[in-house]
């Protein structure tokens, strides 16, 4: 079995297998006595179990049922190799020769999967330790944050599911294996789930099989096909094609630039697709924040978060957008238009469109420890927003606070989430910051004045004028009780009283990096 004489597939079976010292002789000798009542593997790429699941095989090891069956000669031995793909690409499509053999024979030298690129994996490391590259990148976990393919993003792709990088799989075998199936992205410009329903119709035979991204990577592109719903552009004609795809494509998922601009064109958008296939424009373009308000004709931008006078500020953006007289006839509430706004065509467009650079923007930020008083207020009044029943006994401050420290909580609902941004931390966007304590007021009317803005009116409306004012509640406090004393829901505290020494101390770990960005003290 000459395949041993690869030292990376020797070394795999003897690290697998326990046996040190094996030459390619007595590793195949160890092999075939271990087979007559072992189904072992001798070499990474073939799956005995995944094989046996697809195929029928007889005989107690599926490795030797595989290679004496000629009938499997294009059987799949795992999610990794591709035997039809590596056959056309070598010439053996015609040839009784095994295409998985030859690939083994041949040391490595050959890709066994078309979203492994050798020469381009290659080039991304200096500490390969062999010539089998395709071996040690699924093996290897200083590796697994590298690209296989120029459009297989590993690293985004563990960032992205935090679940398969804390159970230390490779991304690209997850993606194979399970990632597809389940609808998750191999970057952040396809979309699986919406590419098998628009090019593999799942119930048409044949094609229900078919990985939608590999299929874009072989044939998928060349024909046109799109990898996202908003990207019509890149199957015109005039759009330069590369070996491994549109060169828009490849270029905006090698830089992270923004390739709605770098089409220069106005997206092609269908608001029910991304309802439907939950896509969010911040998986398309990670420059825009989630939450946004643009003014496209005066270029501004305004980043805002809950509890900090959001509501005013979505009011005072409806006013400057001509579209506060539109969204009073579906809710006085802003945030209720706001919501549904979010699915417009033109709000997607805008954001898929928008570039930090072409825009002022600005962010109202507010102290933590006040942003974090309102919250707790809001969540008494709304306690089945946090997942919580309302009882007599109610919630304490601190309660609250040690539950933000656990399990990642503090992400979970926006009123508690930290109000400096990813887009901020990773140097995307750098907002002039603006401070309601500093009068809210006062930054709007100098908005205003900057960029030529007419006055806003919105608080003339006397609807408007009465959900602001219930809104705003700490004025109306109730109770005074310090953090650890459980409060009724329903009510209002003081948030004076909430804020003492521990609960400050308790609220800077939570928010240490807004303070610090921001530059606010941890202190009344």
């Amino acid at each position: 079995m000459s395949i041993f004489c690869s030292p990376p597939l020797l070394w795999w079976y003897a690290k697998k297998t326990g046996a040190d010292n094996l030459s390619a002789t007595s590793a195949t000798d160890d092999f075939l006595r271990r087979a007559a009542t072992d189904d072992l593997s001798p070499v990474r790429f073939f799956e005995p179990g995944w094989f046996r699941a697809r195929y029928r095989v007889n005989g107690a090891n599926a490795f030797l049922a595989y290679l004496g069956d000629r009938k499997l000669r294009l059987a799949r031995p795992s999610p990794t190799f591709a035997p039809r793909w590596y056959a056309r690409r070598h010439g053996l499509v015609r040839s009784p020769d095994n295409p998985f053999v030859h690939f083994l024979v041949n040391n490595g030298e050959h890709s066994p999967h078309p979203l492994v690129d050798i020469k381009f994996l290659r080039e991304q490391s200096g500490s390969w330790c062999s010539n089998n590259i395709a071996l040690e990148f699924l093996v290897d976990p200083d590796k697994f944050r590298l690209k296989p393919h120029p459009l297989f993003d590993g690293n985004w792709y563990l960032d992205k599911n935090p679940d398969v990088a804390s159970a230390g799989m490779n991304p690209l075998e997850h993606y194979l294996r399970y990632g597809s199936d389940e609808g998750r992205a191999p970057n952040r410009l396809f979309n699986p789930v919406w590419y098998r329903e628009m090019y593999l119709n799942p119930y048409a035979g044949r094609f229900s099989n078919i990985e939608p991204f590999t299929h874009y990577v072989t044939v998928g592109f060349a024909r046109s096909r799109l990898p996202l719903f908003s990207l019509r552009a890149l199957a015109k004609a005039t759009i330069k094609l590369t070996p491994h795809g549109p060169a828009p494509y490849v270029e905006a998922l090698r830089t992270g630039q923004n390739i709605h601009v770098l089409l220069k064109h106005r997206p092609d958008v269908w608001p029910e697709f991304f309802k439907r296939f939950s896509i969010t424009i911040q998986d398309h373009n990670p420059a825009c924040p989630p939450n946004i308000l643009l003014l496209r004709d005066k270029r501004v931008a305004i980043m805002y978060t809950p509890k900090c006078a959001s509501a005013r500020l979505v009011y005072w953006w409806l006013d400057q957008a001509k579209l506060l007289d539109f969204s009073l006839r579906f809710s006085a509430w802003s945030h209720t238009f706001d919501a549904m706004y979010h699915w417009s065509r033109e709000y997607i467009e805008d954001g898929l469109r928008f570039e930090p650079t072409r825009y002022d923007i600005y962010k109202f930020v507010r102290n933590p420890l006040f942003r974090a008083a309102s919250g707790f207020t809001h969540l008494l009044h709304y306690p089945r927003e946090f997942g919580l029943h309302p009882t007599s006994k109610g919630i304490s401050f601190m309660e609250v606070l040690e539950q933000l420290g656990t399990g990642g909580k503090i992400g979970a609902d926006s009123h508690f989430r930290p109000q400096l941004s990813s887009e901020e931390q990773s140097g995307k966007i750098s907002p002039r910051i603006l401070k309601i304590e500093d009068g809210l007021d006062a930054h709007l009317r100098s908005l205003e004045a900057a960029h030529a803005l007419p006055p806003v009116t919105f608080d003339d409306d006397p609807e408007i004028r009465w959900h602001l004012g219930r809104h705003s509640m700490q004025n109306r406090s109730t109770v005074s009780a310090g953090p650890d004393k459980k409060i009724r829901f329903h009510t209002i505290p003081d948030y004076r009283a909430l804020l003492t020494r521990d609960a400050v101390k308790k609220l800077y770990s939570l928010y240490r990096a807004d303070f610090d960005t921001y530059r606010y003290a941890p202190e009344l």
